[in-house]
């Protein structure tokens, strides 16, 4: 199941990827893949007990 979202995104690199032929959905379909699987790894270091690993900023949320 796919679903619409509105990120706010820099107009002129939009308008940038635009004119070069990118696709936007799947670029940041991927990023966002992306970012979740590190997320995740980074969420099993801080539970494995490394500490040093991560910048400290973010809790680990991500269900078990």
């Amino acid at each position: 199941m796919k679903i619409k979202i509105r990120p706010r995104l820099d107009a002129e690199m939009v308008d940038e990827a635009r004119r070069l032929g990118l696709d936007l959905s799947r670029i940041v379909g991927e990023a966002l893949i992306r970012e979740t699987e590190a997320e995740l790894l980074r969420c099993q270091v801080h539970r494995s007990g490394d500490r040093e690993s991560g910048d400290g900023t973010r809790s680990c949320t991500a269900a078990t």
